[in-house]
Order: C-alpha cells, then sequence, then structure tokens
C-alpha cells in the first residue's frame, strides 16, 4: 500500500504542488500591487463607506470599500498565470468570480453614490442573485458527464456513492450558492472576521481536494474519488493569497473593506467549491460561523414576527457581542478560533470514515 501511495504521489503531484504555492504567492503579491496601484483611483473616486447604521462604528466612516475588486483582480491574475486553462474547473472559478462580483459591484457603486448609502433593495437583490444562480447551476447542469451530479457525499455513511433525484439535487446547489454568498455578505461586519473564516474553509477544501483527487486515498478514507478535483487546489491558493493580502488591510483596524464585491464573489467560490467536491454537506461545517451567522438572522425575524420579541441585541450575532461590550477585536478572534474547529470536524469526520 505504502509503495502503491509513493508511486503515486509521483512528479504530477509535486507538480500540482509546486504549482499552487507559485500561485499562492504570486497572488499574494499580486494583491499588494494592484492595491498600491488601485487606492489612488479609489481616492479619486471616493469609494469610501459613506454611513455606518451601527453607532458603535461611526468611526468606520468613510473607510475605503470595494476592497473585493483587489481581490478578484490578484485571484483571475495568478489563476491564469498557474492554471490549467483546459481544466474546465478552471472555467467555473472564472466565470463563478467575475459574475458574482460584478452583481456586488453594482451594488457597491450605488450604495456609495446614495445619500442614504442603499443599494439593491432585500428583493431586488435577492431576486437578482436567484438569477445569476440559476443560471450558473445551468451551466453546471450541461457537464453532467464530469461532475456527477446525482450523486453527494454523506459525512456519517459509509457508502461513498449516494445518488439522489437530480431536482433535488439541483435545488441543492441553488440554496447551497445562495446560502453562501449571503451568509459570507451577512458575516462581513466585522474587521477581518468573514476573510478569516473563508481562508479557513479554503484551507481545508484544499485537503479535501488532495484526498478526492487521489484513487488511493480516497479509497483508504472511503470517500468519492473525483479525477479532475486537483485543479481546486491550484485554484483555491490562488484566492488564499490574495484573501491574506487583503487581511492585511482588513484586519483591525480596517482600511478597507471588500464590500458586496468581495463577499458575494468569495461566497460563490466557497459554495462552488464543495458543490464541485460533491460535498455540500460538508460546506455547512467548514462554513459553520456562516451558518451561524445567518441563523442568527433568521432566529430573530422568526421570533419578532410570532414573538414580538427579539432573541439578540442586534443580528447577526456579532453585533449581539458589541452591544453587550465585547471588543470588536475580541470577537473576530473568538470567532475565527470557532471557524477553525469547525474546519478541524470537518477534515475529522473524512478522517474516521475508513
Amino acid at each position: 500500500m505504502i509503495t502503491l501511495l509513493i508511486k503515486e504521489f509521483n512528479f504530477k503531484f509535486f507538480n500540482i504542488l509546486l504549482k499552487s504555492i507559485f500561485s499562492f504567492f504570486t497572488s499574494f503579491l499580486f494583491f499588494f500591487i494592484i492595491y498600491y496601484k488601485c487606492i489612488y483611483l479609489f481616492k479619486k473616486f471616493n469609494l469610501k463607506q459613506k454611513n455606518r447604521l451601527n453607532s458603535f462604528h461611526v468611526e468606520k466612516c468613510n473607510t475605503f470599500t470595494m476592497g473585493g475588486l483587489i481581490i478578484l483582480l490578484s485571484s483571475l491574475l495568478s489563476i491564469i498565470l498557474w492554471s490549467d486553462i483546459y481544466n474546465i474547473y478552471t472555467l467555473y472559478f472564472i466565470i463563478f468570480l467575475i459574475s458574482y462580483g460584478i452583481i456586488g459591484f453594482i451594488d457597491d457603486y450605488i450604495k456609495i453614490y446614495n445619500k442614504y448609502y442603499c443599494g439593491f433593495k432585500i428583493l431586488e437583490k435577492y431576486f437578482i442573485q436567484s438569477i445569476l444562480t440559476l443560471i450558473l447551476i445551468l451551466f453546471l447542469y450541461k457537464t453532467e458527464n464530469i461532475l456527477f451530479i446525482d450523486r453527494i457525499f454523506i459525512p456519517f455513511l459509509k457508502k461513498k456513492n449516494i445518488y439522489i433525484n437530480k431536482f433535488i439535487y439541483f435545488l441543492l446547489r441553488y440554496f447551497t450558492l445562495m446560502g453562501a454568498i449571503n451568509s459570507v455578505n451577512i458575516t462581513d461586519g466585522l474587521d477581518g472576521l468573514a476573510i478569516i473564516s473563508i481562508i479557513l474553509s479554503l484551507s481545508t477544501s484544499i485537503i479535501i481536494s488532495i484526498i478526492y483527487s487521489n484513487e488511493i486515498l480516497s479509497n483508504i478514507f472511503n470517500t468519492l474519488y473525483i479525477k479532475n478535483a486537483y485543479e481546486i487546489i491550484n485554484l483555491s491558493s490562488a484566492i488564499i493569497g490574495s484573501s491574506l493580502g487583503f487581511l492585511w488591510f482588513n484586519s483591525y483596524p480596517s482600511y478597507i473593506f471588500m464590500g458586496d464585491t468581495g463577499s458575494l464573489s468569495l461566497g460563490g467560490i466557497l459554495g462552488l467549491i464543495f458543490i464541485l467536491l460533491n460535498s455540500e454537506l460538508l460546506l455547512i461545517l467548514s462554513g459553520g460561523i456562516f451558518v451561524i451567522e445567518l441563523l442568527s438572522i433568521i432566529l430573530q425575524i422568526i421570533s419578532y414576527k410570532i414573538f414580538k420579541k427579539r432573541i439578540y441585541l442586534m443580528a447577526p450575532i456579532h453585533h449581539h457581542y458589541e452591544i453587550k461590550g465585547v471588543h470588536e477585536s475580541k470577537i473576530v478572534f473568538r470567532f475565527s478560533i470557532i471557524s477553525f474547529i469547525f474546519n478541524l470536524l470537518c477534515l475529522l469526520i473524512i478522517f474516521i470514515r475508513k
């Protein structure tokens, strides 16, 4: 078995690993280069956060926003340089980054130049997101022979391939993408919170991709075998690199926010990765912080509508702790620890499936 494993991890694997390392560092450096080039334009066009609804965030007025645009540019440049452009997964990443990034960019643009700092209305935003998501899912559906769209990975079941009704899986993908983009968008309320959780989830996806893309490892851990999954390693590395570059400026006190341009595109990529890995259910655990943030808003709305009482002082939950007097940096640090634990549990579920 060891001999087979060594044989399997041959030049191809180390080539992927080497490209991923280059992709990471290239994206990281590109972010700094583009940031210092773009900051002049941000000042010129006054791309700043005009207003905050929360009184305890007044000091964040006039902070630069739309930093997600820099994340997108640096990630795309690195992907084009180091990824296999003939691999269908590379095409998916580029399309999803650009598509959700455009929606986020338009929303940010409207907010900046609206005196009330309002972008799309809630229903407008949900409708536009839904239309785009359905189009993208239909695009994925057309590549059925590559993606095995009728199967899913169930964490606590020993059987590798669980086949389900395609219509149900279509709905599952819709809610996976919509849940991912909106939960990341909701979580992006404190300096560094969303981007750290994204980096941790993307790191987990790299480890899962290594296992899934290797036939021997997938047999050892009794998981799915997805031949093309190795490209996710390289693609995720590019986004982690640019995300770390963004964190350099987004850590407390933040110099720049990612805006909807970043949160929607990164949320879309996170959802896409776990769809490509046929492991949508694992995203619930890997993105545990995002789930908690989204649930806090849902529970707050339900509680107020039915019982006329609020569960939290303010939703999402990170604002609840701010109002209680916990410092922003401490909330981010503690939530990051929780996110790290969630991702460890996600990997543990895979490792104990032998």
